[in-house]
Order: structure tokens, then sequence, then C-alpha cells
């Protein structure tokens, strides 16, 4: 009795094991490419003067009203613009001064 319920206890333990890598392997898949579309924001700076709405968007705190009051808005000199013309709160352009910039065409 003892003997099967080690066993039984060993195979319950296995698939567990192998669910976990499973749905971990998955997961991964999934989150490379979330990592690859965050990175591909985070690695980018992006052009105020430019960006589209959906790239602007993408941005932390950036939805679609502060997106086309950007829009709106253009060009910028600057991207402190963004707050010194009251176009997004200072605490969002915190969030985004990294991601962003302002190029002169």
């Amino acid at each position: 009795m003892r003997t099967s319920a080690l066993v039984v206890l060993f195979l319950v333990a296995g698939l567990f094991l192998a669910g976990c890598r499973g749905a971990g392997t998955a997961n991964q898949g999934g989150n490379s490419r979330a990592s690859a579309n965050t990175n591909k924001a985070d690695g980018q700076l992006v052009d105020l003067n430019s960006a589209t709405k959906a790239q602007l968007i993408s941005l932390p705190g950036i939805g679609e009203a502060y997106a086309q009051r950007i829009i709106d808005n253009r060009p910028y000199r600057e991207k402190t613009d963004l707050i010194r013309r009251d176009i997004i709160p200072e605490a969002t352009y915190r969030e985004i001064q990294e991601k962003v910039i302002a190029k002169h065409n």
C-alpha cells in the first residue's frame, strides 16, 4: 500500500512538473512577443512630430485623447513642449520623457 502511494505521488508530481514546463513554454512564447513589442517601443524613441496615433497610444499614460491632442498641437520644438503648452499633465510626461523625442524635419 505504501509503495503504491509513493508511485502515485511520483506520477502526480511528474505530471505536475510536465504541465508546468509546457505552460512555461507557452507563456514564454507569449511573453517574448509581448517583450518584443515592449522592446520595440522602449528601444526606439517615439517622435512627437511624426508618430502615428497608435505609436503614441503605446506610450504609458497616453490614451486616445492625449494622443490626439499631441497630434493636433504639432510641431514641437522640444519634448518639454508637451507640458509647457499644457498638452499632457506633468506626471504623464515624467512617465514618457525617456521614450519620446521631438525631431525637427
